[in-house]
């Protein structure tokens, strides 16, 4: 009224205070707790969850597997059925009778029990009379006898008694009569494939007499160098007990070679002061294709070095011809002669073609024999290789290796053909080796199986294939690459090995499964052979 604004009749209303420090925490904090709280019940549910899936994830899969098991099973079925029809042909003429049989007897069996009248029942007096027997009188009873309560007298106990006699005799009866059939269905199944085996071999023959690719083109031509040996000269040349004796002589393979050992218990003639192991020179010639072979005469090389003796490793090339090879060696042998103090001091170590390439030489070049103390040849295919020869007389075979001999390894296909039976026979007719000029010894050898060697046992040759491959072609045992036969000079030492495959003499180790040391074998020979003429010069 006097111009002054009137009091409010309230109070004004508060302003709301922010919140207190002890209330905002937990409403930070509850968006926190939904969010463990969703985790958490999203791990349960994936929880539980997970077995569902997987009992889901079966029974899908069980209707593809089970559909995939029963295809395989239908493809598979008629291969099985198919190889087992033979077998089922084979054993009818034994199961349909056998069966038979069975059946019969089963039925009879089951006919005699069934027209067995089922026993008649007692009166009632009678039962009453038995129920009131007492268990020891029943066991007092004695056996066949009749009792109150058995009015047949014993008479079902006999039938069982006689119709066990009556189908054991006829079991007896069945059986011999089985056993006949069976035995003449046996004779006439063999008789009749004995017979289409015959056919089949026959017939197989045939055509492999007809394909030139399969024919056994050695056959006949095997040992023909041995066989123009008398069998009195050749057993009279055998040297493999003295082999023996001396390689057995020497320190076990497990310790090493000396010199001194060497000298002691290899012998050598002494016409002269120089005839010794160091005075000796020794030049090694390689076999075929070996410049390809790793580790090839490594370790002979190596314990030549070791034990002083001065050898050379011919560089002929051993992808060419024994006449072009021979060349190469005269050059070689002269120049080893220069570096020894006199005549006849060469040794010539001759591995597979090496011993062919080695001969050649000596009997091409006469004037190399004064310079040679000794030739050693080891499984060295003197007169041919059955290998070699059945190449040389293919279609297929011979273009497929003589392509990779002459494109790939860039040698001479007259490397492998001149180890043919043919090839080797006009070169021995036009140049005969002068055995009686030179201390020659030739090692043959082979692998025979473990049983054929008292028992023995030794991990199986690298080279069995081709070992079984002439045995089973050719009746011959070979080292893999040589016929043991082929493998000796008519009026040369030899010795006969049957432990020993084409690797034995190169290698200690693998591929060699012998147990023949290198360096004592090739020591063991040079001794037989130079002792074999101490008075020669």
């Amino acid at each position: 009224m006097n111009g002054q604004r009137p009091a409010p009749l309230h109070p004004p209303a508060a302003t709301p205070s922010p919140p207190s420090p002890a209330v905002q925490p937990s409403r930070i904090r509850s968006p926190t707790l939904r969010l463990r709280r969703a985790a958490t019940t999203l791990g349960r549910l994936k929880d539980a969850a997970q077995p569902i899936a997987a009992a889901t994830r079966s029974a899908l899969m069980e209707p593809g597997i089970t559909l995939a098991l029963f295809g395989a099973a239908l493809a598979l079925i008629p291969p099985f059925i198919v190889l087992l029809a033979p077998f089922m042909l084979l054993l009818l003429p034994l199961l349909l009778p056998l069966g038979t049989t069975l059946s019969a007897i089963g039925l009879l069996r089951a006919a005699t029990v069934a027209s067995l009248s089922p026993p008649r029942r007692p009166p009632s007096g009678a039962s009453s009379s038995a129920a009131t027997l007492s268990p020891s009188s029943v066991m007092d009873t004695p056996r066949g006898s009749t009792t109150p309560g058995d009015p047949d007298g014993g008479s079902l106990s006999r039938l069982g008694e006689v119709t066990a006699q009556r189908g054991e005799a006829l079991v007896m009866q069945v059986a011999g009569a089985l056993k006949a059939s069976v035995h003449r269905a046996t004779n006439e199944v063999k008789s009749e494939l004995d017979i289409q085996l015959a056919a089949l071999q026959e017939e197989l023959q045939s055509w492999v007499g007809a394909n030139s690719n399969l024919r056994p083109h050695a056959e006949g031509q095997i040992g023909w160098l041995a066989r123009t040996q008398a069998a009195d000269v050749a057993k009279e040349l055998d040297c493999t007990v003295d082999f023996r004796e001396l390689y057995g002589s020497l320190p076990p393979v497990n310790e090493p070679l000396t010199i001194e050992a060497i000298e002691t218990l290899l012998p050598l003639p002494t016409p002269d002061a120089n005839c010794s192991w160091r005075a000796l020179r020794y030049l090694i010639v390689p076999g075929l294709l070996t410049k390809w072979y790793p580790m090839y005469m490594a370790q002979l090389c190596s314990d030549f070095k070791r034990l002083g003796l001065r050898f050379v490793f011919s560089a002929i090339d051993t992808d060419q011809s024994v006449r072009e090879n021979a060349g190469r060696l005269r050059h070689e042998v002269l120049e080893l002669a220069a570096t020894a103090e006199g005549e006849g001091r060469v040794v010539l170590l001759c591995h597979s073609k090496g011993g062919c390439d080695a001969t050649a030489a000596l009997t091409l070049f006469p004037e190399l024999l004064p310079c040679i103390a000794a030739v050693v040849t080891m499984q060295s295919p003197h007169s041919g290789s059955a290998v070699a020869h059945d190449l040389a007389h293919t279609e297929v075979q011979r273009s497929i290796a003589m392509s990779a001999l002459e494109k790939l390894l860039r040698g001479s296909k007259h490397a492998v053909l001149d180890l043919s039976y043919e090839n080797r026979r006009a070169f021995l007719d036009q140049h005969p080796y002068p055995s009686g000029a030179v201390p020659t010894i030739c090692f043959a050898s082979c692998e025979k199986p473990p049983r054929s060697r008292r028992g023995e046992k030794r991990p199986s040759s690298l080279l069995k294939p081709t070992i079984d491959y002439l045995a089973l072609r050719y009746g011959e045992w070979s080292d893999g690459c040589v016929c043991q036969v082929d493998a000796t000079l008519p009026g040369c030492r030899a010795v006969f090995l049957d432990d020993i495959d084409h690797f034995g003499p190169a290698w200690r180790s693998w591929p060699a499964t012998d147990s023949y040391d290198p360096a004592r074998l090739w020591l063991t020979a040079v001794s037989l052979a130079v002792t074999a003429n101490p008075n020669r010069s």
